[in-house]
């Protein structure tokens, strides 16, 4: 017992010690303390943040051909994590995920939390933006009808849901929310005064390289102009149009696209780096050697550096008037029909959305509308869909055994007053997460004996009414755990970048690739 709960809570086995412990233990509330203490444990937080991170398909690169690193998305994880140990309400696990910028700008938490909607594959030199970012649109509405209400979105892309109750017109309403946002991969983690202070650390360093930096300037420059002329011209018309229109004329979609463009605009950026600079390229031999050897001579100074301010990435709006969305023919991105606005399921409010605009944010106030409404104890889908995915976990199918599919294609509830029970007291209990957990593990269901019996197998030969706890394979991640944490090599760091282990020879990382050489880290 003691075996199951902590691989299911910690993905970790119990030690020698607290299997003695607990053997021994002849208190009623022996087995209620085990599990009050694994969740009070911050292996708790990693072992479900792993659950949650394939939820919103975490990575930390860009997936396509090129695949570059995304050195910041780790704070994502690490969020993830606190979030989890702190038994941070749901509703606003949720509400920070979908709108943190926007409902707490000041808090560090929140704005890393955006980052769930920053997850999307991507790919740094698509010419056809306009494409791209319906790629990137269509991605996020899938994740997020899956994610939170448990319901296929993607399949009323191109047509009146077949099955479920969700017009195309529905789909369309739910990427509105969406349809002003941009990346945001330098958010400021710090205070003003660290950035003062930050400042006054660099200036040696500034004062020393002054003259070698303006030496490099004068051979770099002219090649400057040059790429980065070659860098708009591959580009079709209409984006070169979105990048010259002066910024205070520019649409609210061209606003969208000089954002998307503006990364990629520089020819010293990390996209070009491991590649090859492209800078380095375009200078002649002498001028090439002349670079380098003043660059020899700027890393001499480079332990006057002072440490990097942190930043996080995540997703804001690029202003306060969103672009138009459009019902799409086929779901062809320039294929547009109809306009519509935000809005929820049609079937559940079919009005549009209230939208407001947050004071003194550059921002629409549409994801604010989209958060609260998810949360929002009259919905009916929310609550059901994270107790059904807990349940999951814990027993390995759950209630609905297709935790993000919980319609008509989906599998049928074998228990569905139980689940309703469930949704409730998760509400009841404030979105606690934990109290969740407590209930489930606490019940006579969770501990019952996993053995075969062949009486009850010929009633329910697929344990659908629960008369044993199902048997269940460990993941990949756990087993390769146990076998470090049982011969004591397991490292239990936690939080900070991840661990970059060596890559087959002639592999190359857009954005490079800093191989960790610490192999007790790895």
């Amino acid at each position: 017992m003691i075996r199951r709960l902590s691989f299911d809570l910690l993905g970790l086995p119990p030690t020698l010690a607290e299997v003695a412990q607990f053997v021994s233990d002849t208190a009623p509330t022996a087995y209620a303390d085990v599990v009050d203490r694994y969740l009070a444990s911050p292996r708790f937080g990693e072992r479900w943040a792993r659950h949650w991170l394939d939820l919103a398909r975490y990575a930390e690169s860009e997936g396509f051909k090129a695949d570059e690193t995304r050195p910041n998305a780790w704070r994502y994880r690490d969020y993830v994590i606190n979030s989890l140990n702190a038994d941070k309400p749901y509703d606003r696990f949720v509400r920070e995920q979908i709108a943190g910028d926007e409902l707490w700008p000041d808090n560090n938490d929140a704005l890393l939390a955006t980052a769930f909607n920053r997850h999307y594959p991507d790919e740094y030199n698509a010419v056809n933006l306009r494409k791209r970012r319906q790629q990137i649109l269509n991605d996020i509405t899938d994740t997020v009808g899956a994610v939170f209400l448990g319901l296929t979105y993607g399949c009323a892309r191109c047509h009146d849901h077949k099955f479920d109750p969700i017009l195309q017109t529905d789909y369309y309403r739910l990427q509105s929310f969406f349809a002003n946002i941009r990346a945001k991969d330098n958010i400021p983690l710090y205070s003003q005064e660290e950035e003062k202070k930050h400042v006054r650390e660099l200036l040696p360093w500034m004062q020393k390289t002054a003259k070698i930096r303006q030496e490099m300037d004068l051979i770099a420059e002219p090649k400057r102009k040059t790429i980065l002329a070659e860098m708009i011209a591959k580009y079709p018309p209409e984006i070169q149009k979105c990048l010259s229109t002066p910024a205070s004329e520019r649409s609210a979609f061209q606003r969208l696209i000089f954002y998307k463009v503006s990364p990629y605009l520089d020819p010293d950026s990390s996209y070009y780096r491991a590649s090859g600079n492209m800078l380095l390229m375009k200078l002649s031999k002498e001028e090439n050697e002349h670079w380098k050897k003043l660059n020899v001579r700027l890393d001499t100074f480079s332990d006057l550096l002072p440490d990097k301010l942190p930043i996080g990435i995540g997703i804001v709006d690029a202003g306060t008037e969103s672009p138009p969305t459009h019902l799409l023919s086929g779901g062809t991105y320039n294929k547009p029909s109809q306009e519509v606005q935000p809005g929820f399921l049609t079937l559940l409010a079919p009005e549009p959305a209230e939208v407001s605009p947050p004071e003194r944010l550059q921002s629409s106030g549409r994801r604010t509308s989209l958060a609260n409404w998810l949360v929002d104890p009259d919905n009916p889908l929310t609550a059901r869909v994270m107790v059904n995915r807990i349940w999951h976990y814990h027993f390995g199918r759950g209630l609905v055994e297709t935790p993000s599919n919980l319609g008509i294609m989906g599998a049928d509830p074998s228990h569905p007053q139980l689940l309703d029970w469930l949704a409730s007291e998760f509400l009841r209990n404030r979105w606690s997460i934990k109290e969740m957990h407590r209930l489930i593990m606490n019940s006579n269901t969770y501990q019952q004996s996993s053995l075969y019996r062949k009486e009850a197998a010929k009633i329910d030969s697929q344990n659908q009414l629960l008369w044993r706890f199902p048997r269940q394979r460990l993941e990949g991640e756990i087993i390769r755990d146990a076998a470090l944490a049982v011969s004591g090599l397991l490292n239990l760091k936690m939080g900070g970048p991840s661990i970059y282990p060596r890559l087959s020879p002639g592999t190359v990382i857009k954005g490079g690739w800093p191989v960790t050489e610490n192999r007790t880290e790895q």
